[in-house]
């Protein structure tokens, strides 16, 4: 009987506990999940900051962390109960006594978290970035994506090349930049890009004179100093980026050198190929009647120096430039203002030529007049007429000078054709140099090239009308004393 009391006493011992154990164990996981729930939005903001600041001291990052926790699950510690709060045992008291059993268990995982976000950023793939074509004897950029470079740092740059003595110098920036944006080529689109932008020194890289440039891989390293074990002697705590691939550092005066050797190349060729004939190599630039054309003169002035700069930057990057769309216009607008020069001087000479037959007819009574000898022998022997209007040698006073009833005069618009592309030609050659790529034009000038062209080109046209009506009225004369006869 006792044996049966004392079963009896426990299983209602038991029973009344029970009641106290679940309420107990629902009182420590309800909670629990209740703020799991509710504070993972939370949770995901903090653990997204500390991945976006995965540089900053692990000690910060706790602290951090822990202020967050506190406030989380213990609320405000800086408010002050009223008496009533203080003497009177609310539910709230309660779910406060909840929080502090549940941030015992979450306090060891919390502890952790920072030192694991550190380490998942420390082994976050680092890329180093470098364009293309950037001259040595200017200060060089290097893009590094993602970090926050200073030069407490201590950043070093080493450019290695195949069988280069160079490989093992190592340069410091003079200034290091970071929160830059920049575009980026990937796969042939542009990234925007965010990071540290360090400037380097590089005009005592060794290059030959006599090369364009040469090929290297950067490598960049640098010392973290976030971490724990990073000394002075830099040999613990030392990160490293290498480029995806070699980049080629153009060098200003090997380039200047090889360009101009290649345009005198071609501008000898051309002599050579030209200097048999009549008119010598200035007979490219001369029309039918054997004067130097404003026109024509403009449009190979164009084609050499835009043909050289072009060279120019594409031996410095090895790549075709990006050419400006103001730079087409103005090409095109020459080659057009030349084609139309040179179809009107045909037609003028036309005219001289039907009206000079007509005065022949009236004054020998021949059909056709004897054709000047223009070769060499002819003009030593005289028979080549000399005068405005007739055929002549270019002379360089042509590019200024205009025919009108067989009397050569200065022409403004000629003028003003040749003062507007020179000056468009030495701002072109200054601001490529100076930019270090392409000058892009500006509109205004394409509109003020295009209003001088137009003029020179009304000019002409005058000048053939006047010719017409000076053929027409020989003509009218020449049938008037034919008919009086």
């Amino acid at each position: 009987m006792k044996d049966k009391d004392r079963s009896e006493g426990r299983i209602d011992t038991f029973a009344k506990l029970l009641p106290g154990i679940g309420a107990i164990i629902a009182g420590i996981f309800i909670p629990l999940v209740i703020h799991i729930n509710g504070e993972r939005s939370r949770s995901n903001q903090l653990y997204a900051e500390i991945v976006s600041k995965r540089e900053m001291a692990d000690t910060e990052l706790r602290a951090k962390m822990f202020e967050n926790l506190i406030s989380c699950f213990f609320g405000d510690t800086s408010e002050q109960r009223s008496d009533n709060e203080k003497l009177t045992i609310t539910d709230n008291d309660k779910e406060a006594d909840m929080r502090w059993i549940c941030a015992f268990f979450c306090l060891p995982a919390l502890i952790l978290t920072p030192a694991f976000a550190v380490a998942r950023a420390d082994k976050a793939p680092i890329d180093l970035y470098m364009e293309d074509g950037q001259l040595h004897s200017r200060p060089v950029r290097v893009y590094v994506p993602d970090r926050n470079i200073t030069i407490a740092m201590k950043p070093k740059l080493r450019l290695a090349r195949v069988g280069g003595a160079s490989a093992e110098r190592h340069y410091s920036p003079f200034q290091v930049v970071g929160n830059q944006q920049w575009e980026q080529d990937c796969k042939g689109t542009n990234v925007a890009k965010t990071g540290s932008l360090l400037l380097f020194d590089l005009s005592e890289y060794p290059i030959p004179l006599y090369c364009t440039g040469i090929r290297v891989l950067p490598i960049l390293s640098w010392h973290n100093s976030d971490r724990p074990d990073w000394n002075e002697t830099g040999k613990t705590g030392e990160i490293g980026a290498v480029a995806k691939r070699a980049v080629y550092l153009s060098n200003g005066c090997g380039t200047l050198l090889l360009t101009f050797l290649i345009v005198m190349a071609f501008l000898v060729f051309v002599y050579f190929m030209t200097k048999h004939r009549e008119m010598k190599p200035l007979g490219l630039l001369s029309t039918a009647d054997g004067r130097m054309s404003a026109s024509l003169t403009q449009m190979a002035l164009w084609t050499v120096v835009v043909g050289a700069a072009v060279l120019a930057f594409g031996l410095m990057r090895l790549d075709v430039p990006d050419i400006p769309d103001t730079l087409v216009w103005l090409m095109g607008l020459s080659a057009t203002t030349s084609a139309a020069g040179h179809w009107q001087a045909h037609r003028l000479q036309h005219e001289k030529e039907k009206r000079d037959r007509a005065a022949g007819v009236k004054k020998t009574g021949q059909m056709k007049p004897q054709e000047p000898d223009v070769s060499k022998k002819g003009v030593e022997a005289g028979s080549l007429e000399k005068g405005c209007g007739k055929t002549e040698k270019p002379k360089i006073r042509h590019l200024m000078t205009i025919c009108v009833h067989d009397n050569e005069y200065p022409s403004l618009p000629k003028a003003q054709v040749l003062f507007w592309t020179f000056i468009t030609l030495a701002l072109f050659v200054v601001k490529s140099c100076l930019e270090g790529e392409l000058w892009d034009v500006p509109e205004e000038m394409v509109v003020l090239m295009g209003i001088s062209q137009t003029s020179f080109l009304g000019r002409k046209e005058m000048a053939m009308h006047e010719e017409k009506q000076r053929s027409l009225e020989d003509e009218n004369q020449r049938l008037t004393e034919g008919t009086r006869r």
